[in-house]
């Protein structure tokens, strides 16, 4: 029975893929458009830096833009007697990711076409595009005005641009994963936040631009005497991820990061967590993944503390409410509340006001619950109104915290089940999860946090998903289709369950919703060339990651001393990703594909250019 009604929930998320309507688009811009010169007007005046985001605010306060990445638009908005209404609508490249207002143009990430492109408010007309590496996700302009910076996914790279003519300056490769950008005031330094490995990174741009780490965040914690033994203390650095956006203090310049802090490695004396992942697994430390924000300073470039409500129950002096947060997606600085956090995971606004150091915040307080579905961006006005953005729902909620009016932008352009499965994807849910982590929350933008989660007798890293999805599924590939893995995932996040229909229509987001990103703007390089032909050749990678069959053999591998046999996965963004292997034990591919030990074809009898050219090809997976 059970495999009779996996054979026809399989069958009809086929029949509903073949069923999707087309999508109804605004007409697209002129794809004639010249691509060198830009004659942008630059942001001069504005004395500070700006950050992009899927909603913006001009500098004189006079629109906002919100991104509408399901129509390939951006909308005006502008108040109208206090209300908001829509100005216009711009029809602009392929799943718009953010914008950036710089005096009388809107520059958009255009994500689908690997390219960011400027747009003249007042008319529509987009004046420039420039093609930037694979996977844009964000970007910012310098204090004055004259360099935009974008960061890119895959692979991770910070680029900087001449605003005025549109030509590339720099190109430095970063940590994976960026997304919050911070430009230093004096514009010599960016600081970036990621969703997987570091919390921040640092590329310095005083001579040669070049990307550095920054320490870890630590937790100093105390635990209290129990049972007549002595209190300890001791240092915690826990695996930061979803670190979405970076916010600051304007009156002592500190940085505040917020982010998801997870234990899954720590052995303390309440015991090790264990036996699962993401929302925990029944045995020690309930809960693995908790919210917190990093307070940093950049003139000193450390991190004071992390702001925590209850990682262990017994921490001393930390405020209570934190727990109220799930994927804080978005921040801001508010002179009214403090910092604000947008929580995607279960529709909240939090504020976190701050008291007198070091006891940072005196309060925090779930500000209220959004009536938007998933909401994913927020913009704080002159006058401390909180304004948020839905692409679910395709609308901005604004107003008094009590009388909150919802404005739509677009409507709904996805099959239905796909549109419901997104919404379970984003939201977090006990349905999913016993501790409320959503699917976004271990798989943020549909790829990894980078953790190994200690599962029993094994040691299995969070697989990506977005465009690396084939059949059979599951690390040691025992789940023939997409329904079944999800179940099963469910089964180990100790959820409640999910009915048939929810099943079936998260596993067609998952299926139809989180592509691959799109193939390179740019030519291969003639090293990247040699290295294909190392791959489909003498390095015998092409044996198990056929490409044919998107660089999997359908078929799984037990490795050296273990015994287990694992699914090969795709290598399709692979290089976006890391640690590598299974277990997560290579910091590097570089590492991976020099070891011997590893298995992997015949890599490790490649001399070290050879190598070299091989991981070339495999990054422009």
């Amino acid at each position: 029975m059970r495999l009779a009604r996996a054979f026809a929930l399989l069958f009809a998320l086929v029949t509903s893929c073949r069923r999707a309507p087309a999508e109804r688009r605004p007409s697209r811009p002129d794809a004639a458009v010249a691509t060198a010169g830009c004659d942008v007007p630059l942001a001069v005046g504005a004395a500070v830096s700006a950050s992009g985001a899927a909603l913006v605010r001009a500098d004189d306060g006079s629109l906002l833009a919100a991104v509408d990445e399901d129509a390939d638009a951006v909308v005006l908005l502008a108040r109208s007697g206090g209300a908001l209404v829509v100005r216009r609508r711009l029809a602009v490249g392929r799943r718009p990711a953010q914008a950036l207002f710089a005096s009388s143009a809107l520059w958009v990430i255009e994500r689908g076409d690997n390219a960011l492109s400027a747009y003249d408010v007042a008319t529509g007309r987009r004046l420039c595009r420039r093609s930037v590496a694979r996977d844009p996700v964000s970007v910012a302009r310098s204090p004055d005005g004259a360099t935009l910076f974008v960061a890119s996914a895959l692979p991770p790279r910070l680029h900087g641009l001449d605003a005025r003519t549109g030509g590339r300056r720099f190109t430095v490769a970063v940590a994976r994963e960026p997304r919050g950008l911070w430009v230093a005031p004096a514009g010599d330094r960016v600081l970036i936040s990621h969703l997987a490995g570091p919390a921040l990174s640092a590329v310095d741009l005083r001579a040669t631009p070049a990307a550095r780490a920054l320490p870890p965040p630590t937790f100093e914690l105390r635990q209290r005497a129990v049972g007549g033994e002595s209190s300890t203390s001791f240092t915690f650095r826990p695996s930061a991820t979803q670190a979405w956006s970076i916010a600051r203090e304007p009156a002592s310049g500190r940085l505040l990061v917020p982010m998801m802090a997870n234990n899954h490695r720590v052995d303390i004396r309440h015991g090790a967590g264990s036996g699962g992942y993401g929302g925990g697994g029944g045995e020690g430390l309930d809960e693995q993944t908790r919210f917190t924000v990093g307070v940093f300073d950049p003139s000193a470039e450390r991190w004071e503390r992390l702001i925590d409500g209850d990682y262990f129950a017994d921490a001393e002096g930390a405020p209570p409410g934190l727990r109220e947060v799930r994927s804080p997606v978005a921040s801001a600085w508010s002179p009214r509340e403090g910092l604000v956090v947008l929580a995607q995971g279960n529709d909240a606004v939090a504020s976190l006001q701050p008291g007198r150091p070091p006891r940072w915040p005196a309060r925090v307080a779930p500000r209220q619950r959004a009536t938007l579905n998933a909401p994913d961006a927020l913009v704080v006005e002159a006058d401390g109104e909180v304004v948020i953005h839905s692409q679910v729902d395709h609308a901005v909620e604004y107003g008094a915290p009590r009388a909150r009016v919802r404005l739509s932008f677009g409507e709904e352009r996805l099959d239905p089940r796909v549109a419901l499965g997104r919404r379970l994807f984003l939201s977090a849910s006990s349905r999913i999860s016993r501790d409320r982590v959503s699917c976004n929350g271990c798989h943020p933008d549909g790829r990894d946090d980078g953790l190994a989660w200690d599962l029993r007798d094994q040691r299995l890293r969070t697989p990506s998903l977005r465009g690396r999805l084939t059949p059979p599924f599951g690390w040691l590939g025992r789940q023939p289709t997409l329904i079944d893995a999800v179940r099963v995932a469910v089964e180990r996040l100790h959820g409640t369950g999910l009915s048939d229909e929810a099943l079936l229509a998260l596993a067609a987001y998952i299926e139809r919703a989180l592509p691959a990103a799109p193939a390179a703007s740019e030519p291969l390089s003639a090293q990247a060339e040699r290295g294909r032909a190392l791959f489909q050749g003498r390095a015998g990678c092409a044996r198990c990651h056929v490409a044919e069959r998107g660089y999997v053999d359908g078929a799984a591998h037990a490795f050296g001393a273990d015994p287990t046999p694992f699914d090969t996965p795709s290598l399709r963004g692979v290089a976006a990703g890391g640690p590598w292997f299974h277990d997560g034990r290579y910091t590097s591919l570089a590492a991976l594909l020099a070891d011997p030990r590893s298995a992997m074809g015949n890599a490790a009898s490649l001399s070290p250019d050879e190598r070299a050219d091989l991981l070339a090809w495999i990054e422009a997976l």
